[in-house]
């Protein structure tokens, strides 16, 4: 019986650069593939302007992390997207606490109106 290397050794060769650095086997992908490549990963090609000096560090940035600078822009923008939907949800339930908070003091000061009102009442009748 052959003993099979585990998917984590397979992976660490990988990311060592021991596996996939042959320039024998790179190639050109295709359109079609490349396009179910997109599409399994739900990808969508867009097109954005950035200065010359942004590119410029996200290309620096990315070199120390080994990657290229566009996926390390789809990352930092996929960050950025889940924190600032996290952000806007802290503060929307934060607004809708601060709207509970103001209708229940609108709601007691309706109940010191009325307690002013009943005592007076109560004063005038002698009670």
């Amino acid at each position: 019986m052959t003993k099979r290397k585990s998917r984590r050794l397979d992976h660490d060769s990988w990311e060592a650069g021991e596996l996939g650095l042959d320039e024998a086997f790179v190639k050109v992908t295709d359109a079609t593939e490349a396009a179910e490549t997109d599409g399994a990963l739900e990808l969508k090609m867009i097109s954005i302007r950035l200065q010359n000096h942004l590119i410029n560090k996200l290309k620096l940035i990315a070199k120390f992390h080994g990657t290229g600078y566009q996926p390390l822009m789809r990352d930092a923008l996929q960050r950025f997207a889940c924190d600032e939907l996290l952000r806007i949800a802290e503060e929307l339930d934060k607004n809708k606490k601060l709207k509970h908070i103001s209708n229940a003091l609108n709601d007691a000061d309706q109940d010191l109106v009325v307690s002013k009102n009943t005592e007076d009442m109560f004063d005038k009748l002698g009670i």
